[in-house]
C-alpha cells in the first residue's frame, strides 16, 4: 500500500463524513482564523502608524503646551487653542540658541473654524505655521505650490488644502487659484497636497488647511489665544551634528529656563519625538501580535484534542476494516501511517477553512471598519505547519491503538 493510496483512502474517509469532519477541525478553523486576523491587523497598525509618527522629516520633533502625558491628549490635533504655554518668546529663543543644531524650525496655530465654498461648509482644523512646516511634516504637493516667507510677511490669506479637503469642498473641480471663505475673510487655495497615511481613529491630516502662521496669528487672538501664544513649535534636528536625544535635552533645559521650571515642578510643555513614538507603537502591536498568537494556539490546542477524540472514534467503528487489512498483509507501520494521514488531513483541511476564514474576516475589517490590516504569507506557512505537527501529535495516539489490533479480534469486531 503505497502513499498515494493512503493519501486518496485519507481524502475519501474525510469527504464521507464532510460534516463530522468540519465540525471536528471548527477549533483549528478559529485558532488559525485568529491569527491571521490578528497579525495582519497588528502589522497593519505597526505599518499605518509609523508611517503617520515619521511623517516629520528624519530629526523631526514638535513641541506642544503642557504636560500632554498627564493631559492625555495622543496627537497635534488634540492640543487646544487656549491656555496655551508655549510662546513666541520660546521660539525666537530656540531658533536662535539652536541654530547650529538644527535645519528648519515652524511656530504654529491650530484654530477650529468655519470653512464655507458655495454651498459647502465645513467647521475644520486650520494651522497656521511657516513655510518650513512642509519640509519638516515632509508634506508634498499633488498641485499647485506652498507658501513662501513673502506670503508671511505680507500677512497674505492663502491656503494649501489637504487631499481629503479639497475633495470636500470643490469635489473633482478645478481648485487651485479659487477662494474660499475662512474666519468669514476670503483665501485664495495656492497648493493641495497629496494624499497622507493615517492610523483610523486618529484625527486625518488629509483635512487639515494650512495658512501662514502670521495671517493666523491674527485669527488666533480673536478666538481667545493671548497674542504671543503658539500651539506647537515644530523643528528638524541636523542629524550630521545632533541626534533626536541631545537635542531634546538642549530644548527641555532651555524651555525650563524660560519658564521657570525647576526639577520639582512639572513641566508645562512635551517634546513629541515621533521615532520613539513609532517604538513605542511597534512593541504594542507586537503585544497584539502575541496575543493573537497565545489566543490560536489555545484554540489549536483544543481543536487538536478534538481531532483526537474524532480519531479515537474512529478507530473504534472501524474495527473491522482495520482486522481485514491486516489479514490481507498489511503491516502495523500501515495501519499507523494510514490513520496519521488522515489526521493530518482533517487538520491541513481545518487550517485551509481557517486561512479564508481569516482573509475574509480581516478584508471585512478593513473595508467596512476602516480597520488598517497588512496581510503576510509568513503566518499562513507557519499555520500550515503548526496543523500538521498538531496532526502528528495528537493523532499519534489513535494511530498507535489501530496498528496493535489483533487481526482475529478485529476482524471478529473486538477491540484491544
Amino acid at each position: 500500500m503505497n502513499m498515494h493510496i493512503l493519501i486518496k483512502h485519507a481524502y475519501h474517509t474525510i469527504r464521507t463524513h464532510a460534516v463530522q469532519s468540519l465540525l471536528t477541525t471548527l477549533g483549528i478553523s478559529i485558532g488559525i482564523a485568529v491569527v491571521i486576523v490578528t497579525v495582519s491587523i497588528s502589522n497593519g497598525i505597526e505599518q499605518t502608524t509609523h508611517t503617520e509618527l515619521t511623517a516629520l522629516s528624519e530629526g523631526g520633533l514638535v513641541i506642544v503646551p503642557d504636560n500632554i502625558t498627564q493631559r492625555g491628549a495622543i496627537s497635534l490635533n488634540d492640543i487646544a487653542t487656549n491656555n496655551t504655554t508655549l510662546t513666541e518668546a520660546d521660539f525666537q529663543a530656540l531658533q536662535q540658541l539652536l541654530s547650529q543644531d538644527i535645519l528648519a524650525i515652524s511656530r504654529g496655530y491650530i484654530t477650529n473654524t468655519t470653512i464655507e465654498q458655495g454651498r459647502n461648509i465645513i467647521i475644520q482644523q486650520i494651522i497656521g505655521a511657516d513655510p518650513a512646516i512642509f519640509n519638516i511634516k515632509n508634506l508634498t504637493l499633488q498641485k499647485g505650490a506652498f507658501f513662501t516667507q513673502q506670503h508671511i510677511e505680507q500677512y497674505e490669506p492663502v491656503v494649501v488644502l489637504g487631499y481629503s479637503l479639497n475633495h470636500k469642498l470643490f469635489g473633482n473641480a478645478h481648485s487651485i487659484g479659487a477662494t474660499i471663505r475662512i474666519f468669514n475673510k476670503l483665501f485664495t487655495v495656492i497648493g493641495i497636497m497629496n494624499p497622507i497615511a493615517h492610523l483610523a481613529g486618529l484625527s486625518d491630516p488629509n483635512n487639515d488647511a494650512f495658512i501662514p502662521s502670521t495671517t493666523a496669528q491674527i485669527y488666533a487672538q480673536k478666538a481667545g489665544v493671548r497674542k504671543g501664544n503658539l500651539n506647537f513649535i515644530a523643528l528638524q534636528v541636523n542629524q550630521k551634528q545632533n541626534n533626536n536625544k541631545t537635542i531634546t535635552r538642549k530644548i527641555k533645559q532651555i524651555l525650563q529656563t524660560l519658564h521657570k521650571k525647576t526639577p520639582d515642578i512639572p513641566d508645562d510643555f512635551t517634546i513629541l519625538d515621533h521615532t520613539a513614538l513609532a517604538k513605542s507603537t511597534n512593541k504594542t502591536s507586537n503585544m497584539i501580535r502575541i496575543f493573537g498568537f497565545i489566543a490560536g494556539l489555545l484554540a489549536l490546542f483544543v481543536g487538536g484534542i478534538g481531532v483526537m477524540n474524532i480519531m479515537l472514534l474512529s478507530v473504534r467503528e472501524r474495527t473491522r476494516e482495520i482486522g481485514i487489512k491486516l489479514a490481507l498483509g498489511a503491516t502495523q507501520q500501515m495501519i499507523q501511517l494510514q490513520f496519521l494521514i488522515e489526521a493530518i488531513m482533517l487538520c491541513l483541511f481545518g487550517a485551509l477553512f481557517g486561512v479564508i476564514l481569516g482573509i475574509i474576516i480581516q478584508l471585512v475589517l478593513s473595508h467596512t471598519m476602516h480597520v488598517p490590516t497588512k496581510l503576510e504569507i509568513y503566518p499562513i506557512i507557519i499555520a500550515l505547519w503548526t496543523t500538521t505537527l498538531i496532526g502528528l501529535f495528537f493523532g499519534y495516539q489513535p494511530a498507535h491503538q489501530a496498528s496493535l489490533m489483533n487481526p482475529a479480534d478485529a476482524l471478529l469486531g473486538k477491540r484491544r
